[in-house]
């Protein structure tokens, strides 16, 4: 049977004749035996392959499965624990494929070659043995809402300690690194209430086996051994290079849990970053069941090849518990969904609704870009679909609004005043709302559907940099002409574009290092360095990047490149004026409800624009609890200062231009956010 590029009857046919219900493939150890089970309902034969060792060519034994209706089983001896396996499929047509169990715990450490042929191999472990696979002793107990409540730094693992002076030094870039460098010390300190990570699932273009910090000049392009995980290989298995021993299956699960144990230990929830719209070679999964498992006649495609086929029973079904996984057995607190609009919106229901029976409060969020091959009604897409699971939206109308963006919207509002830019920023203020009551003043906001997109400050993702899409200090750096900038003018326009996004109502979202002026120096050796943009400012952190150029897209370059630039923090104005300064900030937001309204009859009800100044390019409003409780918002996106308003009542809390602390006049190009007395 031909199932290749079938229609969409077909498949609910398929799945109707041959989905499989029962939550219990993979493997499963019983008392006296291990059992496992694959499905595959149109194969002729399967073998399970048990290797001795992960680097074995040849497998040691081999056992024949048995079908039973849609599934094949076999059970073994439990001597075979911590050995490596894959299976021997005979088709239809008489040909054979190995194959990755999709439902597999860990895997071997794997190498690509920089080839696109690599088969992994998965490893036999039992998740119940707690010497081996650690335990979580500490819960998240938080009252935090998943909805507004959440300040999110993004992190790649290995970047946090890559530029670190190492303590054991071949643990950089791992778990136990981290805890080892006070990761869950410095993000209480920030006022962080969750770490979201890069993709920590198996990953297919690295070398588990050889992983080393990458100093400028030593990537190499394509070939680079960094990655930030978005080719995905295996949806239940954790990266083997972010533990101490790749070589160890059950290694890469102890540390993990240890890590999460020692987040909500410090009361902070872990994310994780999932990727269920491609993987890196459409083969993982075409070698078990040819044509199932991705909508081959797609005619958009999210990177090369054709996306997973989330609609159809067993992929749906490896979604949801794939997730499930991670939720009940590793206690994460989050996912933020890759390109979700490729993924349907009975998927999405199905997981967030069951997901939320398991941890009620799990932060969720998407890259819910007008970009699938799906209708986009049959999705979440924002802009043209909401929903009512608090499933935030990433707001790219914020950033763009903010800085320039690679796509061709002109300077941001911290750079040059753009009377529509202003428009769609009144817009964002509101948690970008469709439902508010605008006042009858006479200023502009945007009606357009993409920037008021939701009932749901919930579904609100406020952000101003991610970990593509370049740094916020590279983002300022690369869009100005002027070659004179001194460093405290740099640091204005940092400063006002984190007021103006916090200032904002709806969850909150900052990349790792935008405490410190993150940056990403280009590097020849690493990928894509013809993407990379250039600047005209003066290098204050002597990172030395090639042709003074930075990386707006650094998945596989040098760790030069994307390690945290912790030297930033001996800079004077880093440390007192951005770093204190954004420390005090998170903290206000964090203990005060006026940036974390909860509803839109909350954000109706408290959050008044003003109309004082009476010019369409100033942004002023107020939230208001009671007589005592109020604080004021004021941006002014002109160049000119204005005298003639009374703020005789009011005291700064912060500014963004550097040394600024009373209200005597609104100073030009400048954003403030001040208490009643």
């Amino acid at each position: 049977m031909n199932i290749k590029g079938q229609t969409k009857e077909f498949f609910k046919d398929f799945d109707a004749k041959y989905a499989y219900k029962k939550a219990d493939l993979g493997t499963k150890f019983h008392k006296n035996h291990i059992e496992i089970k694959f499905w595959q309902p149109l194969a002729l034969d399967v073998k399970l392959l048990i290797f001795q060792n992960y680097s074995d060519i040849n497998e040691t034994i081999s056992f024949s499965m048995e079908k039973e209706e849609t599934v094949w089983v076999v059970k073994i001896e439990k001597k075979y624990e911590g050995k490596f396996y894959q299976f021997l499929i005979t088709h239809p047509d008489n040909s054979k494929t190995v194959a990755l169990d999709p439902y597999a715990y860990s895997l071997a450490p794997f190498d690509w070659e920089a080839k696109e042929d690599k088969i992994a191999k998965c490893a036999i472990v039992n998740l119940d043995n707690k010497s081996k696979c650690g335990i979580i002793k500490y819960l998240l107990k938080t009252e935090f809402n998943c909805q507004v409540d959440p300040i999110i730094y993004e992190l790649h693992i290995r970047d946090f300690t890559s530029l670190k002076k190492a303590k054991e030094k071949e643990k950089l870039g791992t778990f136990d690194a981290t805890l080892k460098h006070d990761i869950f010390k410095y993000l209480k300190n920030l006022n962080i209430t969750h770490v979201q990570l890069l993709p920590i699932h198996s990953t297919y273009s690295l070398n588990e086996n050889n992983i080393k910090m990458l100093k400028k000049g030593e990537g190499k392009g394509w070939a680079t051994n960094y990655n930030w995980g978005y080719d995905p290989l295996n949806y239940f298995s954790i990266n083997g290079s972010y533990s101490t021993n790749p070589s160890d299956p059950y290694n890469r699960i102890k540390e993990f849990k240890r890590f999460v144990d020692k987040a909500h230990k410090s009361k902070i929830g872990v994310i994780l970053d999932v990727v269920y719209n491609h993987m890196m070679i459409n083969s993982i999964y075409d070698n078990i069941l040819p044509g199932y498992y991705y909508r081959d006649n797609a005619k958009v495609k999210p990177v090369i090849y054709p996306p997973l086929a989330s609609q159809r029973y067993m992929v749906r079904k490896l979604i949801y518990e794939s997730l499930k996984h991670f939720v009940e057995y590793y206690d994460v607190d989050g996912f933020r969904f890759d390109l979700s609009s490729f993924i349907d919106k009975e998927t999405l229901d199905y997981c967030f609704k069951n997901l939320r029976k398991i941890k009620p409060n799990l932060v969720i969020h998407g890259e819910a870009w007008q970009f699938s091959d799906l209708d986009f009604k049959d999705s979440y897409v924002k802009g043209i679909s909401d929903n009512n699971h608090s499933f935030g939206y990433f707001n790219d109308s914020l950033r763009s609004i903010i800085t320039w963006d690679e796509f061709g919207s002109g300077p941001g509002l911290i750079t040059k005043v753009n009377n529509e830019k202003v428009a769609k920023y009144r817009s964002c203020v509101i948690g970008n709302i469709n439902n508010y009551k605008w006042p009858s003043y006479d200023f502009k906001y945007s009606k357009n559907s993409n920037d008021l997109f939701t009932k749901h400050v919930g579904n609100n993702l406020a952000y101003v940099a991610c970990h593509d899409g370049g740094t916020l200090w590279d983002r300022i750096i690369t869009e100005s002409l002027n070659k004179d900038l001194k460093i405290k003018d740099l640091l204005d326009q940092y400063r006002q574009a984190l007021i103006l996004q916090i200032t904002t109502q709806g969850r909150q979202f900052f990349l790792a290092g935008t405490e410190l002026a993150q940056s990403k120096p280009a590097d020849k050796s690493g990928q894509d360095f013809h993407k990379s943009f250039y600047s005209y400012a003066k290098d204050y952190f002597e990172l030395n990047s090639d042709e003074n150029k930075y990386h707006f897209n650094s998945y596989k370059t040098t760790d030069y490149t994307n390690g945290l630039k912790w030297n930033n923090l001996e800079n004077p104005w880093i440390k007192k004026e951005l770093y204190r300064w954004f420390i005090r900030l998170l903290k206000f937001r964090q203990s005060t409800k006026y940036f974390r309204l909860n509803s839109s009859e909350e954000i109706n009800k408290y959050l008044k624009f003003n109309w004082d100044i009476k010019d369409q390019n100033v942004v002023d409003y107020s939230i208001k609890f009671n007589e005592k409780e109020e604080v004021r918002v004021i941006h002014n996106f002109n160049q000119s200062n204005y005298k003639t308003i009374d703020l005789k009542k009011y005291k700064v809390l912060f500014c963004s231009k550097i040394g600024i602390f009373n209200t005597k006049e609104i100073l030009g190009h400048c954003s403030y956010i001040l208490i009643k007395k």
